[in-house]
């Protein structure tokens, strides 16, 4: 991946003054008896922060990486004077005890507000939200002009600015605040990360591990992405940042260049989904359910197993089916070199698990240990090591990442806001319902399809919160576990990525693989399978999200692992040789019986899958005999 061209020395002060006024607060510095500060206030005044660094680093074209030009200063200008208008303790105390609605020049100040808001995030994620948040205003001020299910409850201009500006559940409300308390350090956590040089440890581990096994560049992608995806938290970054090596590589094995562009778009799209940080999403998750987010983590953990099982299963048939082998051991890294050379990049994470999991640290308070932990054990190694130039990058390097994730923790009170005081978000639950006609199947086929329709041209926070607010809680009126619901949206939320005419990583794939996106879109959708179908299984079967006794859910895990085998060697047609067609079709009963079928369909489904690969294991052995 090329580097981000070089930031002015005023605009790298912007940033580092900025981080460090973020983490001062975090560590309660602004909490004294002498200096402090509301929660409030911070975050009005962290909006404010990420308002100039959206006008300072984003311009209105995207291609365009000139100056900041002179309206971008008069928009920061704006946004700046809006969101300090309300930072002060006793403006936030005011508002706090009289009704939201707004008066002249709040309303103006409002106004400005949002469209400086409604700007940074169109130049930072595209047109989709903008125009998602413009029509949720519309629909707040006339929803009661509309008929049928469309009919809500209407609003004044200055009840809804009001609302969406002034209260303390509007575009300052719960998304901003978990802006301020977690996800700026998770933030900081990944641009310490990638500049440290994580990035190529985690390709040279894989590469170690994986590039020898037949289709090892494969391997070594989805390995790699995996690891990279789930600190970077956007598969667009991702296949940039590892693509450049796999999908050449896995060119060169053999691979075709379709298959090798979908293999990384899909690999980096599972970043989001794969816990410890789920691409920040996971506190989004947490922060809606009002549960711990280790809680979160572990839910995640075996659909996440599952994705990246279903797709190592298939880049290795595959692989098989063609003949490939794996790269020559002399062209590779050596495990235990590259573990001597870069095992202090693994310490921060483990830091960040144990306080996480073990000592039960806010999530904040855990990415501040990882931080210092990656600083302390870098310290000595030249190459690794922070110098004053290298923090400086870090912080830029999370300033860049802050632009769509800040931008968007502010953006999306205005969505939350605005369908909430129309009563839209139950009105959405009750017409999926009915739609179904109470039948789970269909309610989650729909849930899916306004999930795919919702979410895409949205990035993942932006897409889950919209998805969160307004299609969720449909699936839990059936009965659902409310984490499954969440989880479903969030998968099928981010499906777009690997799926054509929108498809955000193909695009990137794309400019290695030399495939034009529909052809690369379409092998990445056969390769993506776990995204579709899992989130289905584990509606059914909730014990894959940790519900249930220790042997339901290592039950349940099993039968779903040999599920999504059985659809991995039917797609690729090949098990131990190539499939007859009714073989595949065989095996693609199989797994519908072992995901939906009773603990009689379970073992016969278990039991063709396990005959047939014993069958074509004998077979095997006869010709290699005779």
């Amino acid at each position: 991946m090329s580097a981000p061209p070089r930031l002015s020395r005023g605009t790298s002060a912007f940033i580092v003054t900025f981080f460090l006024y973020e983490l001062a607060y975090l560590l309660g510095v602004f909490s004294t008896r002498y200096f402090f500060v509301l929660e409030e206030s911070h975050r009005a005044v962290s909006l404010a922060g990420i308002i100039v660094l959206t006008f300072l680093l984003a311009r209105a074209q995207r291609n365009d990486e000139g100056s900041v030009p002179w309206y971008d200063y008069i928009l920061m200008g704006v946004g700046v004077l809006g969101c300090l208008y309300i930072a002060p303790t006793s403006r936030i105390i005011e508002l706090q005890v009289a009704a939201p609605e707004a008066r002249t020049l709040e309303m103006a100040l409002g106004i400005a507000t949002i469209v400086v808001l409604l700007e940074g995030t169109r130049r930072v994620s595209g047109t989709v939200l903008p125009v998602l948040l413009l029509l949720s205003i519309f629909y707040a001020l006339f929803a009661d002009r509309f008929s049928g299910f469309l009919y809500g409850r209407g609003h004044s201009l200055d009840r809804v600015i009001g609302e969406l500006y002034l209260s303390v559940e509007g575009i300052f409300g719960s998304v901003m605040s978990l802006w301020t308390r977690i996800l700026v350090v998770f933030v900081l956590f990944g641009g310490f990360l990638q500049v440290s040089g994580a990035g190529k440890f985690f390709i040279d581990l894989a590469l170690s591990v994986a590039g020898h096994l037949p289709g090892g560049p494969a391997k070594v992608a989805v390995i790699a992405s995996g690891l990279f995806g789930t600190v970077s938290g956007s598969a667009a970054a991702d296949v940039a940042t590892t693509g450049v090596v796999t999908i050449p590589l896995m060119k060169q094995s053999g691979y075709r260049p379709a298959f090798a562009g979908a293999v990384e778009a899909v690999a980096s799209t599972g970043g989001i989904l794969l816990p410890p940080m789920m691409g920040m999403v996971a506190f989004l998750v947490a922060e809606f359910l009002d549960i711990p987010y280790v809680q979160v983590c572990l839910a995640a953990a075996i659909p996440a197993a599952l994705y990246y099982g279903s797709l190592y299963a298939l880049v290795d048939l595959e692989a098989r089916r063609v003949g490939l082998r794996g790269l020559p051991k002399s062209e590779l890294p050596s495990f235990s070199k590259t573990l001597a050379e870069g095992w202090h990049f693994l310490v921060p994470i483990v830091v960040l698990v144990i306080t996480l999991a073990v000592f039960r640290y806010p999530p904040g308070t855990s990415a501040l240990y990882a931080i210092g932990a990656l600083l302390i054990v870098t310290f000595p190694f030249g190459s690794a090591g922070f110098t004053g130039s290298r923090l400086v990058s870090a912080f830029e390097r999370a300033a860049r990442t802050s632009l769509v994730i800040g931008i968007i923790c502010g953006s999306v009170g205005i969505l939350i806001t605005s369908l909430a005081i129309t009563g839209a978000t139950l009105r959405g639950a009750i017409l999926l319902v009915e739609a179904s006609g109470g039948h789970l199947l269909v309610l989650l086929a729909l849930t899916a399809f306004a999930s795919l329709l919702l979410g895409t041209g949205v990035p993942a926070i932006g897409s889950y919160v919209l998805l969160a607010t307004t299609v969720a809680p449909a699936i839990t009126e059936l009965g659902v576990p409310v984490i499954a619901a969440h989880l479903f949206v969030l998968y099928w939320g981010i499906s777009h990525v690997i799926t054509p005419p929108v498809g955000g990583a193909l695009y990137i794939a794309s400019s290695f693989s030399g495939v034009d996106i529909w052809r690369q879109g379409f092998e990445a959708m056969k390769l993506g399978i776990g995204l579709f179908a899992v989130p289905f299984i584990f509606c059914y079967h909730p014990e894959l999200l940790m519900i249930g006794t220790p042997g339901e859910i290592l039950w349940r895990s099993a039968v779903a692992a040999l599920a999504m085998f059985a659809v991995a060697a039917a797609f690729v047609g090949y098990l131990r040789s190539r499939l007859a067609g009714w073989q595949r079709g065989l095996l693609a009963a199989a797994a519908v019986s072992l995901i939906v079928g009773s603990p009689l369909a379970i073992v016969a489904g278990g039991a063709a899958v396990v005959g047939l690969l014993v069958q074509q294991q004998v077979s095997m052995r006869s010709v290699e005999a005779g």
